[in-house]
This record gives structure tokens, sequence and C-alpha cells, in this order.
């Protein structure tokens, strides 16, 4: 008889199981790791310690249900499955320590996004979306690193020629305080400080900013939407409209949302199993790369630039010289200015496009500039005074675009896009929830990669009470496969007479 059953056989005697009511959602996270995710509880796992691992499938059950219950202390959680009829359920009776809870959660990383891949399965399963309007947006979400506790580039350099021996020690009294403070930090050898140094520079030159934080080299400053730069990620998530559940997300660098629409996409698409009919997203995503990407992925987008954004939300800029006040005709090519004179077209070129990233350089498609202006008619306005400056002649506007984003743009302008558009802030309803409930502004993480396995268990945890409530629980007791689940659990963990 191995431990673990003597742990069952103990469990069952105390026939704690009687205290649980049916509905309860442990049974459907349970009924969810045993029917979806058996490919990640079969590997085998070996840590150097004296006792043998834990069984994969309860300790996925206990981190699944853990964070279903918005429990995120590995200690408490550890009380629990000695004290909690519910825990002690995922768990057989198997009492776990913190630094188990902590190993797991850690042995799991990698592969959350895969489960969530599964819980869209399971949607799919239960015929709960077609997958046909899918919607995309980003979130900035907080790095876990004080915005005070950054180093500065020029900082960088010389704590690196000190550390080599290029410079001589008594420049490290000209540094700041945090360059200081690393310096003389007694907790790392001379070469791992040289290695986090490296790091830290390699990050400022992808990412072209003026300093790097010292607790998360990984995070960018960024702009929040109350205008405030602070170390963060930017979070890109793709949600099904019909349902809100979440499709893919993905953690990215850039502190913009103008390149990662296709990556979040594809991964969405990976996870459900085909491709999408339409996409909606904000204007942040009105850009050529995108454009060109739907084309070629044969998906209809919905995406406005940022004056059909702004005329949505009513709030068009008042400045009447603004492109917010003016009529351009994309097909006959001409604008019209708020004073009612027609700029013409006068030439138009193209200008190569690229991006830094932390993939290194990308090569984008080309911007393509037209240039639309009237001389003679600024000459002879009444308001040019109040239109141009003293060193301006005549007004100019600067329009960008393809043919394919014209063609995009004309699209917006129809009702049915509109009507089709408005289905777009879909998207915030996640994000609303797992800020509020699931402290997704708070993470005691570091890392781009730690970062964005536990978005993934939280959007695991966000799609199953999802999917959970729109079978009403009571139509998810009509299923005979489910009840005969809950039942052979139920009938597993109850002593007989």
């Amino acid at each position: 008889m191995t431990k673990f059953d003597e742990y069952r056989e103990k469990f069952i005697e105390r026939k704690t199981i009687e205290d649980i009511p049916e509905d309860n959602i442990v049974f459907f996270v349970l009924f969810f790791v045993e029917t979806y995710c058996m490919d990640f509880c079969k590997r085998k796992i070996v840590y150097k310690v004296s006792r043998p691992p834990l069984p994969l499938k309860n300790m996925l059950g206990l981190i699944l249900l853990s964070e279903i219950l918005k429990e995120s202390s590995a200690r408490k959680i550890a009380d629990f499955t000695k004290t909690d009829s519910v825990y002690k359920l995922v768990m057989g009776g198997i009492p776990v320590s913190k630094e188990s809870v902590t190993r797991y959660k850690n042995y799991f990383m990698p592969y959350f996004e895969g489960i969530l891949g599964k819980t869209v399965q399971m949607a799919k399963d239960m015929d709960l979306s077609k997958f046909v309007d899918v919607s995309v947006d980003g979130t900035k979400i907080k790095a876990y690193n004080s915005p005070f506790k950054v180093i500065r580039k020029h900082d960088l350099k010389i704590l690196i020629q000190v550390l080599k021996g290029e410079l001589g020690k008594e420049e490290i009294k000209k540094l700041k305080l945090n360059a200081r403070k690393f310096y003389y930090d007694e907790s790392k050898t001379l070469e791992e400080k040289l290695a986090l140094l490296e790091r830290m520079y390699a990050e400022l030159k992808i990412s072209g900013q003026k300093s790097v934080p010292v607790n998360d080299i990984e995070a960018r400053w960024m702009y929040n939407k109350k205008n405030k730069a602070e170390l963060s990620y930017n979070l890109q998530t793709c949600v099904d409209c019909a349902t809100h559940l979440i499709l893919a997300t993905y953690v990215s660098q850039n502190p913009t949302d103008d390149y990662d629409l296709p990556i979040v996409t594809d991964m969405a698409m990976k996870n459900v199993g085909f491709k999408f009919e339409n996409l909606l997203a904000d204007a942040g995503y009105c850009n050529e790369l995108v454009i060109d990407y739907l084309q070629k992925s044969e998906i209809v987008g919905f995406i406005p630039n940022a004056t059909q954004s702004r005329e949505n939300k009513d709030a068009l800029k008042i400045n009447p010289v603004s492109k917010d006040n003016v009529y351009i005709d994309y097909l006959n090519k001409f604008i019209v200015c708020f004073a009612g004179y027609v700029f013409p077209l006068k030439y138009q070129y193209t200008e190569e496009n690229s991006k830094k990233t932390s993939f290194g350089e990308i090569r984008l498609p080309d911007k393509i500039k037209s240039f639309y202006s009237n001389s003679e008619a600024c000459k002879n306005c009444f308001y040019k005074d109040q239109c141009l400056t003293e060193k301006m002649t005549n007004r100019q506007y600067i329009v960008y675009g393809s043919d394919l984003m014209i063609e995009m743009l004309l699209k917006m302008e129809t009702p049915e896009a509109k009507e089709k558009y408005s289905l777009r802030p879909v998207v915030e309803s996640p994000y609303g929830t797992m800020k509020q409930f699931y402290e997704l502004n708070q993470m005691p993480y570091t890392g781009k990669f730690k970062i964005q396995g536990i978005v993934n268990l939280k959007s695991i945890a966000y799609n199953i009470i999802r999917i959970s409530n729109l079978t009403l629980r009571d139509l998810l007791f009509e299923n005979e496969t489910y009840i005969n689940f809950v039942q052979k659990t139920i009938d597993q963990y109850t002593a007989k007479a």
C-alpha cells in the first residue's frame, strides 16, 4: 500500500466529503482536470528530496481550486489541506507543505498556457460558443518594482567599467544612490553583478529607454490611463464576444499596442482550432502590420482610426485645424478644411518602417504618406492668422495609409461596421474582473516568464468560473457524464456502512 492510499483510507474514515454539496465548484475543477488535463499530469517528476513526489493530478487541482477561491498564500493553502473539507477532497486527504505548493506552482508554470487552451476546448465541447466574433485589447499591469529603484544608463556604463577594472573605484562616489547600493551589495559575487549588469544593458538597448529597474529588469516604463509613467508590462488578451471567455493572453514589453495583435490572435486560433470570422480592436491597432496580417489570414477586421474612435466616443478635438474637423475623401483624394477650402493630393511617397522589440529589430510593412495642401487658398483665407504660425506659409495635411488601410477606414464608416464594432467593449469585462478580484495589478512576481504564467493561471480560473456560470450549474447536472463523475468521486471518498 502506497502512502497515497494510506492517506485516502484515513480521509474516508472521517467521512468529510459528506459536508460538501454536490454543486460545489470543486467537482467541476476535478472534472476539468481529469477530463482535459491528464496529458499534463502523466509526466514523471523527480525532485532531490527524501520523500516521493506528490500526485500531479491532485496538485494541479489544488492550484486551480485555490486560484478560483482567490487564495494565493502558499501557507494558507497548505493549512487548508489539513483542515478544510474541500481542499482535503482535492488532495485525497494528503496534507502538503507551503514549500510543496510553491514548488508545484512553479513546475506547472510552463503548462498554464496549454491548460488555458483546454478551458477553451471544454467550452467548445459544451457548445457554449461558435467563436465567430473575437475582440483584442491591451492593458498595463504594474511590475513588482518601485519606480524609484532604477539605474540610469549612464550609471550602468560606469558600473560595468568599474567592475571590469577599466575605471577606478573613486567613480562610484559620482553615481546615484541605487547604483552605489548595487555596487556595495555583498549578496552577489563580482561575476553575478557583471552578468546582471550586462543583461540590464542589453534590455536598455532593446527598449531605448533611459533607465532600467533593479528588481525586474524586463519591465518597461509605460503610460497608464491616467497618463502617468509606471514600470509595467503590456497584457494583450483575445476574448470571445459571445461568452466573454479568455481565448489567449500575451504579456508584451512593448509600451504600445501597435504590433502585438498578430501574436495573441495566432495563440487564440491555436487554442480554438480554427480561424475566426471577425476580429474587433480599437484604434491602437490601426497600422499597416495589423491590416496586412488580417488580409493574409483572411480574417475580417473592424478597426477604426483615431479620429473615428474619438467620434464614436463623442470626444473629437476642439482645435478646428485638427484632422478631426476636416472632411477626408479617400476615394477622390482630397480634403476639405474647416474653412471650406479644398486641399487636393499633392504627392505621395513610401517610408521604410522597422521596430525594436525584445526579439530584436523587425521589418514592418512600409508606411505610405500622402500630402494634401492648397497654398493659394491659405494665402487668401480669412482665418490664416489663427490657423498658421509665423513660420508657416500654408497648412499641409498628412494622411497615412495604403489601399488596404483606406479600405478599412471606409468600411468603418458604414452602419453595419459600427454595429459590429459595438461588440468590442466585451474585452473590458475580463480585465475588470481580473484586476478587482484576482489582484492582477498586485502580483509579487518578476520576469516576463513568471508574469505570463501567473496571468494564464488567473485566466484559467476566470474561464472555469465563467463556463460553470454559463452552464448555470443546473444544466451542468443534466449532463450524464458529469453526473456520473460527481457520483463516482463521492462514492470513492465516502465510507461504506
